[in-house]
């Protein structure tokens, strides 16, 4: 080949990558979004990171414990009372209504004051519970800052509620740019301030601060960086009731994933003490960065490009759809790979001291990010709205975890606990299995592969 046919060649590869990524097809879509998820994810990754080595320098491990315990609650309240907006918007034909946005944007503003006010209940209650002695004083929740955090955290669910819903209306055209521009900004605003904070209060104080703040600034960006429809208070009750019927069963699901996701919080802080739930908690949110590419991707683009699928003959969908999990799967299987077998090395080398025992729990989650694309198929059911099925999936999972989670507490071993938090979505992965047949795809030469990946890692860990 000449120069001047490779040069035209290289000349007609780009012309038609910039046409890919700039048409309206559902592949270029899926680019332009994988691309700004990129750029987030390194955003997130660069920022935690620097925030979390600088912080942990600042603040004692009690502190995280302290806001995480203070979490749970906020989490627990939040979605119990999930009303499942964001999948009505993906997969409902009114998600362009700018009534029908109105009327949802009027329920979450409801049930973001609705919300606050119970955290603050808890909170009143956990207070008078310390203050009779209820919770026995040694305890590590007997500590008299864990409801004046409760009262300030609350209010951070009264701002959340003001979010546009402009978010999920461009999740549902696949259009992640302005989102993710969101995000990037409230995340480095975040990390600043709390590290500014962090420096005049050398407490648990400059984290909640700096939480309330992230929650506010982002709910103003999404009414100025977020083009669509002005929200506007609306109410329609007949329209509000059967909003509300569908939404009993995602609160049910919610209400599953709150006893999977914040139980391992407050049994360790109960069980093992502040100062173990904080280094559980760093790794914890080393996690989360490194599985935010995945979330991100599976909240922007999960249920509309599954949706577009959903008309195609059960051979194409099936090969669309794991030709999309392609980048995820590998990612997750590297990234996963790579904590399980550097986790331990990289606390000691970057964190201070007192964290170092985080690097085992990092090496555990490992596993859970390994198995985490499998997870992904539960997008078939939501896309359907049979959110009745996904409850009952929830419901098999929250049993075992919470079995495995009893058996670690009566063991009195944090290991074992962390272990069944990296499998807790083992249970979930092996019912869509067998509901391959109901149009949950699963093929074993891939999700196969995957789950022995994840066995051969455990095996190290357990030898090692």
């Amino acid at each position: 080949m000449t120069a001047s046919a490779l040069t035209n060649r290289i000349r007609h590869l780009i012309l038609h990558g910039q046409a890919m990524i700039g048409g309206g097809s559902l592949k270029g879509k899926i680019l332009r979004n994988v691309g700004w998820m990129a750029i987030s994810f390194a955003t997130d990754v660069v920022v935690r990171l620097i925030s979390s080595v600088i912080l942990t320098r600042l603040l004692d491990p009690s502190a995280y414990g302290l806001i995480s315990t203070v979490m749970v609650f906020m989490v627990f309240v939040t979605l119990l009372s999930d009303l499942g907006i964001k999948s009505i918007v993906n997969a409902d034909e009114r998600g362009d209504d700018p009534d029908f946005l109105s009327l949802l944007w009027t329920m979450q503003v409801m049930r973001g004051l609705i919300s606050a006010a119970a955290v603050c209940l808890i909170g009143a209650g956990w207070q008078y519970a310390i203050a009779v002695h209820w919770i026995a004083p040694g305890s590590s929740y007997a500590n008299p800052l864990l409801p004046q955090l409760i009262y300030l955290i609350s209010f951070g669910l009264v701002l959340m509620g003001f979010g546009s819903l402009n978010e999920y209306r461009l999740m549902r055209h696949l259009d992640g740019g302005p989102i993710t521009r969101v995000d990037i900004i409230s995340r480095v605003f975040t990390s600043v301030a709390t590290v500014i904070l962090a420096f005049i209060f050398r407490s648990v104080w400059a984290i909640a601060l700096g939480m309330v703040l992230s929650y506010g600034l982002r709910a103003i960006l999404t009414h100025i960086m977020l083009a669509g429809p002005r929200m506007r208070l609306r109410l329609h009750w007949p329209e509000i009731k059967n909003i509300l019927t569908l939404s009993r069963w995602v609160a049910l699901n919610s209400f599953m994933t709150v006893l999977t996701t914040q139980a391992d919080k407050a049994l360790i802080g109960w069980g093992f003490g502040l100062t173990t739930l904080g280094i559980y908690s760093i790794a914890l949110t080393l996690y989360g960065s490194a599985a935010t590419v995945v979330d991100k991707l599976n909240s922007t683009l999960g249920i509309p490009v599954i949706r577009a699928l959903l008309d195609k003959p059960e051979a194409e969908r099936t090969r669309d759809y794991y030709k999309f999990r392609l980048p995820i799967d590998v990612y997750c299987a590297v990234g996963g790979t790579a904590m399980v077998l550097l986790g331990p090395l990289f606390f000691k080398l970057v964190y201070d001291p007192r964290y170092v025992t985080g690097g085992i729990y990092f090496a555990l989650f490992g596993l859970k990010l390994v198995l985490l694309p499998m997870h992904l198929s539960g997008n078939f059911l939501f896309a359907q709205l049979r959110f009745k099925l996904m409850s009952m999936i929830g419901l098999i999972r929250s049993i075992v975890f919470l079995s495995g989670m009893a058996l670690a507490v009566w063991l009195q071993s944090i290991h074992v606990m962390v272990i069944f938090i990296a499998l807790e979505n083992l249970p979930e992965i092996l019912t869509y299995y067998l509901l391959r047949r109901t149009g949950v795809p699963f093929l074993v030469r891939r999700d196969g592969l995957l789950l022995g990946i994840a066995a051969v890692l455990g095996v190290y860990l357990a030898l090692v």
